[in-house]
């Protein structure tokens, strides 16, 4: 079943499985999925992420927000943010973002998805209780993403990775008025990390 978001595009209302993981739950989650992918003999039933005909591997890794090169349609811009993109194997993609405001207000968002248009549970302060994305792949260097919190449409966009170094991540919000607001943020890929 389609619903009409009103800017733009659309949102598919699917059921499925939401894996709620709180922040601090991040860092145990991953201990425990690196421990299960090292254990001998253990058949891998799923591709990671990284298969053929998913997502560019130089989607993974450590990104830094270039503030200087992003727009944020008038909203004050954050002091920085880093955003890590990590493969959970068995198709499962972390993806932790931790960003400080310029009154020095720390915010961290947290979610663990598949590209596959269901709906997983985000642990986001900035959403509250009950916040959930839904991705899907539109090719190798292009994900789609629709945020909702209470049956409610949050913001949706794009990340599209360009030459494997930088990320553009254009999101779309409705403001208090109904008038769409759109946020472009660069990202830099750093070297090393989840390479």
């Amino acid at each position: 079943m389609e619903t009409s978001l009103g800017i733009g595009s659309r949102l598919m209302a699917i059921g499925g499985v939401a894996v709620a993981l709180a922040s601090p739950a991040i860092q145990a989650w991953s201990d425990a999925a690196v421990a299960t992918d090292v254990r001998r003999g253990q058949e891998m039933f799923e591709p990671s992420a990284r298969a053929a005909g998913a997502v560019d591997p130089s989607y993974f890794g450590t990104w830094r927000l270039l503030v200087e090169r992003s727009s944020f349609n008038g909203a004050a811009p954050p002091r920085e943010a880093v955003r890590i993109v990590g493969d959970r194997h068995h198709g499962l993609i972390s993806t932790v973002t931790h960003t400080v405001d310029l009154d020095g207000i720390v915010r961290d968002n947290a979610f663990v998805s598949r590209l596959d248009g269901r709906p997983y549970v985000i642990s986001s302060p900035e959403f509250g209780p009950g916040a959930t994305i839904v991705e899907r792949l539109a090719n190798r260097m292009t994900i789609e993403f629709v945020v909702t919190s209470g049956g409610s449409l949050v913001a949706e966009g794009t990340r599209t990775i360009r030459d494997g170094r930088e990320m553009t991540i254009e999101t779309h919000v409705l403001d208090g008025y109904g008038q769409e607001m759109t946020s472009t943020t660069i990202w830099e890929r750093l070297p090393g990390f989840l390479d």
